[in-house]
């Protein structure tokens, strides 16, 4: 439950926005809201930390152009 990602909701759900769009377009696959909520939590909480540390940041020119602003 996005233990290692502390945002807002608007923030939430812009990504969850972004993940069912990706779905869509990239697999034909429409997905709710509480599955896009579960991927973006694992992502947060599994992947996330591996892009991430205390000592390192993702390139912003490596995220998705609408993910910038949770990054900066």
């Amino acid at each position: 439950m996005l233990k290692n990602l502390q945002v807002d909701d608007h923030a939430k759900n812009l990504m969850t926005d972004e993940i069912k769009i990706y779905f869509l377009e990239e697999r034909g696959e429409e997905l709710g809201d509480l599955a896009a909520l579960l991927i973006l939590e694992f992502v947060a909480d599994k992947l996330a930390p591996h892009f991430y540390t205390s000592e390192s940041r993702m390139p912003m020119n490596s995220c998705p152009s609408g993910w910038k602003i949770f990054l900066s």
